[in-house]
């Protein structure tokens, strides 16, 4: 990643992705794509088109290059860095998570400028982003989990309790760094983990905020051995600061996630 400022390209304007654009667009260039016309022009209008007081504070008075756009190519293209907050349906009949929103997002942004580091913030299903990988051949895809709540998603931003980047690497480090640099805490504990880690300590993070209920560690750990998964970058990335003894076999029922029921289908029981 070079030197700053950076020109950002942000994939829908809903809490997550409005909010990071909004932290970034204090020092860089950060031009937000959303398919809503109004959206486009509330945020260019400098309003807010979601419920959160501070960036409806931020986008009213303080400095922000900062502009949305109705066209994809105009966010995307030349971009040095790309983060994709595209929202995922849970089915309910089905007991499943739709990707394919997303699916169509990384596509498009694999199509438009494969060379952008791109971040996935989106909820995704453990091994999502090492599969796309896979199969589009790019190597550029890092799974980060926003630790955003609704209403306060910028303050959550500008007041992080960690980071946590789903790949241990100089461009991993160097994206923490810039979450680093937006915010305004001084030291932020960060985590390079896997992108499989990554996306368990999301879908973890959103059943805790959605029930309010703090996950077991029999619970975390019988998944991490279940998926190959560190279980202490679980624990860590969770800010689960007592770790239990992770040589203990587990006797608790199922996690709440299944492997998919079949090679490229990304079903999994309910996270939530």
């Amino acid at each position: 990643m070079r030197p700053s400022p950076l020109k950002i390209g942000v994939i829908h304007a809903n809490d997550t992705g409005l909010s990071i654009a909004v932290a970034l667009a204090q020092h860089h260039e950060v031009v937000l794509y959303d398919p809503d016309s109004e959206t486009v022009h509330q945020v260019n209008a400098g309003l807010s088109p979601v419920d959160d007081p501070t960036i409806r504070h931020y986008l009213e008075y303080k400095s922000l290059n900062l502009r949305a756009t109705l066209y994809r190519h105009d966010a995307l293209r030349d971009a040095d860095l790309i983060l994709i907050t595209t929202p995922t349906t849970f089915i309910e009949w089905a007991k499943a998570v739709d990707t394919s929103a997303l699916d169509a997002m990384v596509r498009s942004v694999q199509d438009i400028n494969p060379q952008a580091l791109t971040v996935i913030e989106s909820t995704s299903p453990v091994g999502y982003t090492r599969a796309r990988s896979l199969q589009s051949g790019h190597d550029n895809l890092i799974a980060a989990p926003a630790f955003v709540r609704p209403k306060r998603a910028l303050k959550d931003r500008l007041y992080p309790s960690r980071f946590v980047v789903g790949e241990r690497s100089d461009r991993g480090r160097g994206y923490a760094q810039l979450l680093q640099s937006c915010s305004l805490l001084p030291h932020v504990p960060v985590l390079l983990t896997g992108s499989g880690e990554a996306e368990a300590i999301q879908l973890f993070s959103l059943r805790r905020l959605v029930t309010g209920e703090e996950v077991s560690a029999a619970d975390i750990t019988r998944y991490a051995r279940q998926h190959q998964l560190d279980a202490k970058h679980l624990f860590q990335g969770l800010d689960i600061p007592t770790l239990p003894r992770l040589d203990h076999p587990i006797t608790t029922p199922m996690p709440f996630w299944q492997p998919p029921d079949a090679p490229g289908s990304w079903s999994h029981t309910r996270p939530l």
